[in-house]
């Protein structure tokens, strides 16, 4: 039978009290690091918005300001959900898929696309909208030497046509030029700015919504826009599938009393 020491195991057990002790405080302080850390998430006080840069008069960047009517409304939202607006810019087909899910633990990229995004039947299958606040149709942006006047899709017969990339004006042209009139050839691009620069020397004609052509033509003298192709889009700001942060009751009553007070008309 081993015999025992008294003082040993006394002392012992002391040390056992005390590392209990010091593990206990080491897990209470982490545990307050923690709470601060959630307290402090700057994501919680901020609406990341999501946008592509090259749309005037919607958004467009002055260096490393980004201003434009989306901008001042989306503006509006976060001062709604108390939140201050950071603005994300990326190519206009990344933008919904940079929702995520908007879990928490997912961090998506954006909170809201605010980047004059029509409400279509299949981005309704992987974003939620706010309610329509803009109208648009689709137009034919040209270089003023070319001559080009548009009517009816027969206008583009032997053109070289182009459009960006995940946008409206690919699904117009896909569904009532491409394989129907005998074009010249067609192209899809990301950036406007490089497309604007290859107007009237690479390609004939940008399909593209009506108040872009419209500021682009204003901005340069070089362009013109030829026509406009009806097609009534609505325009909304897109948030993730099920709106997990809850962002579009308060985006509609923004909406709505800007509407209501007649600050919508001014901006």
């Amino acid at each position: 039978m081993r015999h025992t020491n008294p003082r040993k195991d006394r002392g012992r057990s002391y040390l056992a009290i005390i590392a209990g002790a010091v593990a206990l405080i080491a897990v209470l302080i982490a545990a307050s690091f923690m709470t601060v850390s959630r307290a402090s998430d700057p994501r919680k006080d901020t609406l990341i918005v999501g946008t592509s840069t090259d749309f005037p008069p919607f958004e467009r960047r002055f260096g490393e300001e980004v201003r434009g009517f989306d901008m001042d409304l989306c503006g509006k939202i976060a001062d709604a959900l108390g939140r201050k607006m950071a603005i994300r810019d990326m190519a206009f087909d990344a933008l919904l898929p940079s929702l995520g899910r908007g879990a928490t633990d997912k961090k998506p990229l954006v909170d809201i696309v605010c980047s004059a995004v029509t409400k279509t039947s299949a981005r309704d299958e992987v974003a939620d909208f706010s309610s329509a606040y803009f109208t648009a149709n689709q137009a034919v942006l040209t270089a003023k030497g070319l001559g080009l006047s548009y009517t009816s899709p027969k206008d583009l017969t032997g053109l070289f046509i182009v459009y960006q990339e995940g946008t409206t004006s690919q699904e117009w042209f896909e569904k009532n030029v491409r394989e129907k009139i005998p074009i010249k050839g067609h192209a899809s691009f990301k950036e406007m700015r490089l497309a604007l620069q290859r107007l009237g020397k690479d390609f004939d004609g940008i399909i593209l919504d009506g108040p872009a052509a419209q500021a682009f033509a204003k901005s340069n003298e070089n362009l013109v826009v030829a026509g406009t192709i009806q097609t009534g889009e609505e325009y909304g700001f897109a948030v993730a599938e099920g709106d997990p942060q809850h962002i579009l009751p308060a985006a509609n009553e923004a909406l709505k009393k800007m509407r209501e007070s007649g600050e919508y008309d001014v901006l």
